[in-house]
C-alpha cells in the first residue's frame, strides 16, 4: 500500500512537472511579455523570446500585430508579421501584406523595395485592398505622377467602407488635383 502511494505520488509529481515545463513556462513567457509591453518597457529581445513560444496561433499573431500597429510600434508589427508568415504561410492574406507595407513605410519614411514589394503582394491577393491602394497612390503622388495617384485613390475610395478613410482619400485626391492643375 505504501509503495502504491509512493508510485502514484511520483507519477503525479512527474506529470505536474512535465505539464508546467511544457505549458507553464510558455504561459509565463507570454505573461511576462504582456506585462512588460503594457508597462511600456518591452524591447525587441523580449519580443523575440515571446514570438518563440510554441503555442501562438494565427489569431494571436494577428491580434498582436494589430495592437502593435495601432500603438505605432512598427518594428514590433514587422517582427510579429514576419514570424507569422514564416509559421503560417497558408493563413497570410492581403491585409497582412498591406500592414507590413505600411509599417515599413512608417518606420523608414520612404518607399523602399520592401514597401513596394508588400504593396504588390497585397494587391495581387486583393486588388481592392484600400490600405495598399492608398499607399500605392501616395507612392505615385510622391513621384509627381498625379494622374496615376488619382486613379489609384479613386479605386480605393470606391472600395472603402470606412468614413474616416474616405475623407482622407478625398483630401489626398484634392491635393493631387491642385498639383495637377499647377503643372498645366
Amino acid at each position: 500500500m505504501k509503495l502504491r502511494i509512493i508510485i502514484v505520488s511520483i507519477v503525479l509529481f512527474f506529470s505536474f512537472f512535465t505539464y508546467f515545463y511544457i505549458q507553464g513556462s510558455q504561459y509565463l513567457n507570454k505573461k511576462s511579455f504582456s506585462d512588460s509591453y503594457a508597462a511600456g518597457g518591452a524591447d525587441l529581445a523580449e519580443l523575440e523570446l515571446f514570438l518563440s513560444v510554441k503555442d501562438l496561433n494565427p489569431s494571436e499573431f494577428n491580434l498582436m500585430s494589430r495592437k502593435f500597429f495601432y500603438d505605432e510600434k512598427f518594428i514590433f508589427t514587422i517582427k510579429t508579421l514576419e514570424r507569422f508568415i514564416k509559421l503560417y504561410p497558408s493563413q497570410v492574406n492581403s491585409e497582412t501584406y498591406s500592414i507590413l507595407a505600411e509599417s515599413f513605410y512608417e518606420l523608414e519614411k520612404t518607399f523602399s523595395n520592401e514597401v513596394l514589394n508588400y504593396i504588390d503582394k497585397s494587391l495581387y491577393i486583393d486588388p481592392s485592398n484600400t490600405k495598399a491602394l492608398s499607399l500605392k497612390g501616395l507612392f505615385f503622388y510622391e513621384k509627381n505622377s498625379f494622374n496615376e495617384a488619382l486613379k489609384t485613390w479613386a479605386i480605393a475610395l470606391d472600395n472603402s467602407k470606412d468614413n474616416n478613410e474616405k475623407e482622407s482619400l478625398i483630401i489626398a485626391m484634392n491635393l493631387a488635383l491642385k498639383k495637377l492643375e499647377n503643372t498645366k
